[in-house]
């Protein structure tokens, strides 16, 4: 950011959708000299209305996979999609950890890629954009 910076760049808006903690961490605590630095994770936006299986973080789940559903379907094998519901503990330790990683025997889809659908995700996309356009752009927080 500091070459952009240099380069008369006024304020920077990082989105992150990855709710890796080590992840979240580096991008919260990216720094300028004098430039603006706002950071959205896109995880925090409430979208439980839009679910039917998924009730807390999941890897390639039912969020996920509809969003991928309406944005590039033809990046979705949806004759391979495999659920791999997690209870709390294991979404603790395998998603939550500061390295996680699939358990034995997943393929990395954590949660309820079956109950998605592209409709779904049109709504979950629209929905996000919506908050995050709204937040941003027209209710944008004062200067510090």
């Amino acid at each position: 950011l500091a070459d952009w910076e240099g380069h008369g760049f006024e304020e920077f808006i990082l989105i992150t959708a990855h709710f890796h903690d080590p992840h979240l961490d580096a991008v919260t605590t990216v720094v300028t000299e004098h430039a603006r630095v706002r950071v959205v994770d896109l995880q925090s936006v409430r979208i439980r209305e839009f679910l039917d299986k998924q009730s807390g973080p999941e890897h390639a789940g039912e969020a996920d996979t509809a969003v991928m559903m309406y944005v590039a379907p033809e990046l979705v094998r949806g004759g391979e999609l495999r659920d791999y519901p997690l209870d709390e503990k294991q979404v603790r330790r395998y998603l939550r950890g500061r390295m996680p990683k699939p358990p034995p025997g997943c393929e990395g889809a954590i949660g309820h890629p079956s109950a998605a659908d592209g409709k779904k995700g049109e709504e979950i996309y629209l929905h996000v954009l919506d908050k995050v356009r709204t937040k941003i752009f027209l209710e944008p927080p004062e200067d510090e």
